[in-house]
């Protein structure tokens, strides 16, 4: 109940995943339809009352085996296939964006800042300071080298994802940028 607000798909096209305001991440089976997992998220990390919510966000692992959710208080990484909780990473601030890289490296973004984290420890690698606003989604060019992040401060970033450095900038819109994306 209550509608979709993130969708993604395995790499292997098999599965999605889908989260929104009611509270939980659900694995689905795509050929069948099953739902084959259902995460809820309240009371299972300490992330807050409200986790999960309408501008939630989810991905997939490079490899397929991991889910990854933004909630209000950090992001919670997942066995996609057989369910339990594998990793809780505590943010400040509200996180909004979600990215794996290829090397299944981590990136989160919050208000004027991205942030990488080792997806397998949770250990923070960088933190990508540049916007003045909110940062609301970001993407991985496919090699990995490049980072794209949209905000609220009507521009979009391209980052160097190994040392951090903002390489480009495109500002000047009329409006928020709201998404990224590489081809």
């Amino acid at each position: 109940p209550g509608g979709i607000a993130e969708l993604a798909f395995s790499p292997d096209g098999r599965r999605l995943a889908t989260t929104g305001p009611h509270q939980a991440a659900t694995l689905w089976d795509i050929r069948s339809g099953r739902e084959l997992l259902d995460l809820p998220i309240d009371g299972r990390t300490g992330l807050g009352e409200h986790a999960a919510g309408p501008d939630s966000r989810v991905a997939f692992s490079p490899d397929g085996a991991r889910l990854a959710l933004v909630g209000f208080g950090g992001v919670m990484i997942w066995d996609a296939t057989v369910g339990p909780e594998v990793l809780t990473m505590h943010a400040p601030r509200e996180v909004s964006g979600l990215a794996y890289s290829p090397d299944a490296s981590l990136g989160t973004s919050s208000s004027g800042r991205v942030v990488l984290w080792d997806a397998t420890t949770g250990r923070l690698e960088s933190r990508l300071d540049g916007h003045a606003s909110f940062v609301f989604n970001l993407a991985f060019r496919p090699d990995g080298r490049r980072l794209a992040s949209a905000s609220h401060d009507k521009s979009a970033k391209l980052w160097d994802a190994a040392t951090g450095r903002a390489i480009w900038t495109l500002g000047a819109h009329g409006d928020l940028v709201n998404a990224v994306a590489f081809s």
